[in-house]
């Protein structure tokens, strides 16, 4: 079953290509650090374009807990 709009007592259904878009992920490790990488992710929905995206650089913490 998919995704409904109810309003006055109606049901009316909506179609998955609504809501649905394509997700782009790109991980790459940092060469000169390898506690280090960069991300990047784009959402791009068919009809509205991209929706969402961010990018950023990363740290890897130090260990905790049992190995």
């Amino acid at each position: 079953m998919g995704y409904v709009w109810r309003i006055a007592g109606l049901r009316i259904p909506l179609p998955l290509c609504l809501f649905l878009g394509t997700a782009y992920v790109e991980e790459r490790p940092d060469p000169a650090d390898a506690d280090r990488f960069t991300i990047k992710m784009l959402l791009r929905h068919r009809w509205l374009g991209d929706v969402f995206r961010y990018s950023g650089r990363f740290h890897l913490g130090p260990r905790t807990g049992s190995q």
